[in-house]
């Protein structure tokens, strides 16, 4: 198999890799575009992967199915790509074939990398972070599949920081002092509240 496009219905098989295809296309669906439908390629998985690069992108089609848009797959892609720029530059064994903790201690350290590569570039933390989920939900589907090593993705070693760790409100960011008033309009839940002014109101009129 020289060239294959892999869709909904069919996934590129797991063989020898003289059977491996060139180019491995992944069309999801996308409920926002015309077609309803989006081309997502993972060719770069095949000289990253070898024969495992099939297995693969069938898990990837299988997490999939229940999505309506394909930006879950493009943030796997994303998060992939990181990993096979990481494990290269690092000169790491390819994931497929480590064993639990080796596995486990790449993937944290990939997310340290992906985490510091995306903040430098300019990209949002919460964006960041909902892709490094989606990233480790797939992970987690690789493991039941028996792709790769039994992985605790809920291990604090592996999961993304606390969004409250990440994220400032808007008057932080921009250095505006905040609003001595109230947060809202619920007196039960705000000590500040109209009770106050009727209170110095009627002291008022005492002294007066």
């Amino acid at each position: 198999m020289t060239e294959t496009t892999t869709d909904l219905s069919s996934s590129l098989p797991v063989g020898k890799k003289n059977k491996l295809a060139k180019q491995i296309v992944l069309r999801v669906r996308n409920d926002a575009t015309k077609d309803k439908t989006t081309a997502v390629n993972f060719s770069f998985l095949i000289e990253w992967l070898g024969e495992y690069a099939g297995a693969v992108v069938e898990a990837i089609e299988i997490f999939s199915r229940n999505k309506s848009s394909s930006t879950p797959v493009y943030s796997i892609r994303k998060v992939l790509m990181s990993w096979h720029a990481f494990q290269i530059s690092n000169d790491l064994p390819v994931f497929v074939n480590l064993e639990p903790k080796l596995l486990e201690r790449q993937i944290s350290s990939l997310r340290y990398e992906f985490f510091d590569v995306e903040t430098r570039a300019g990209k949002s933390l919460s964006t960041t972070y909902t892709r490094w989920t989606t990233f480790l939900n797939f992970i987690e589907l690789l493991s039941e599949r028996k792709i790769i090593s039994a992985v605790r993705i809920n291990s604090s070693a592996l999961i993304p920081p606390p969004l409250h760790d990440i994220m400032v409100e808007r008057e932080s960011a921009v250095g505006v002092l905040k609003s001595l008033g109230p947060k809202n309009l619920n007196h039960d839940k705000d000590s500040y509240n109209d009770e106050l002014f009727e209170r110095a109101a009627a002291k008022t009129e005492c002294n007066t």
